[in-house]
């Protein structure tokens, strides 16, 4: 990936975490073909850390919901989940799916579209954020973690380094969470617009489930 496919946003982040990890180096970008070595591992490992933070809690800066405006052919009588709709392009994980009278949907996802068991009114999703700016300080430093933990070995070389990095992204993920959990209104009006458009990956998801990765 070159500087131009990374937000803005992403370098200070990498470079809080080569601070966290005692490493005298800063980036100035994001980019695969870099000469800079750092450059060029933040480039490989900085979207995968970002999505995971997000993927670990339906954080309330990220939740959206989509109505699902239009329906694709239903397939033959005996699918599980005759029901297709296609899914936003900027979800990354579906938290929850209402059918259309309001109750809790049974769905699993494949090839960038939603399948019920019957018609959706409403999917709440989590969007794949990626201005910094718009993430809630918790979250924040849980992804600095996050970056240190995944560039750790590579640039430091020391081999115990990873699992101390991942110790201290699990205390500061676990408590981030509780904040998010306790301060965060979600209410239908934090979500943010409502909008339906085309293609999500997905993978299995059911009633009860963990929220379904995308």
């Amino acid at each position: 990936m070159s500087a131009s496919d990374f937000h803005p946003t992403a370098v200070k982040a990498v470079n809080k975490a080569l601070v966290q990890l005692g490493h005298d180096v800063t980036v100035e970008l994001l980019d695969e073909d870099s000469e800079v070595p750092e450059e060029k591992k933040a480039a490989y490992v900085y979207d995968e850390s970002r999505r995971q933070v997000l993927r670990d809690h339906a954080w309330g800066f990220a939740r959206r919901e989509a109505q699902t405006a239009s329906w694709l052919a239903p397939t033959h009588r005996g699918d599980r989940y005759p029901h297709h709709a296609e899914l936003p392009p900027d979800a990354l994980q579906v938290v929850a799916a209402k059918d259309i009278d309001g109750a809790d949907a049974e769905y699993t996802i494949v090839d960038r579209e939603i399948h019920s068991t019957r018609p959706l009114s409403l999917v709440v999703y989590t969007e794949d954020v990626q201005d910094l700016d718009r993430w809630s300080a918790g979250a924040y430093k849980a992804l600095v973690l996050r970056l240190a933990a995944d560039l750790s070995k590579i640039v430091t070389g020391r081999l115990n380094e990873r699992e101390l990095q991942e110790q201290a992204y699990a205390a500061e993920i676990r408590a981030a969470k509780l904040q998010d959990s306790r301060s965060v209104n979600v209410s239908e009006t934090a979500w943010g617009d409502n909008y339906y458009v085309e293609r999500m990956m997905g993978r299995r998801h059911g009633r009860g489930r963990r929220p379904c990765g995308i």
